[in-house]
């Protein structure tokens, strides 16, 4: 039998992880990696703070992408911070992410909002399993 580590279910824990300035094709491998490893077990809820990031490309929200899916699978509340003066705040609400994220104007905000029960756990990037509109047919 291998040692594995389980945390008890009342135990919340929050990582932060404040991304760089630029978040790019050229960085998104590290972005990548520092997500992954904010998604570790035990983790309930994953902050990622762009209060310092001044620019955002499509690499960077394939990256928030993944993360969403994984945090998903893994029952973790995936929360962004975008402060309402960041030129990012535009990004997002183009990008539609505004909408399948769950985005705070501060770390603050963000590490004191509740937890959420029950939340929209599709994938912001996989049409084929929203469900259809009213009048509408999925396919």
């Amino acid at each position: 039998m291998g040692n594995q580590a389980s945390w008890p279910d009342d135990q919340a824990r929050t990582t932060v992880v404040s991304l760089p300035g630029e978040v790019s094709y050229y960085n998104a491998t590290q972005v990548h990696g520092e997500l992954m490893a904010a998604l570790e077990p035990g983790v309930t809820t994953v902050i990622l703070d762009l209060t310092l990031t001044t620019f955002f490309d499509s690499a960077g929200l394939g990256k928030i992408a993944i993360a969403r899916r994984l945090a998903t699978a893994y029952h973790i509340d995936l929360r962004v911070v975008v402060p309402t003066s960041s030129p990012l705040a535009g990004f997002f609400a183009s990008s539609g992410y505004d909408r399948v994220l769950a985005i705070y104007p501060t770390l603050r905000g963000a590490l004191t909002a509740p937890r959420e029960s029950g939340e929209d756990t599709r994938s912001a990037l996989s049409p084929s399993i929203r469900p259809a509109r009213a009048g509408r047919r999925a396919g």
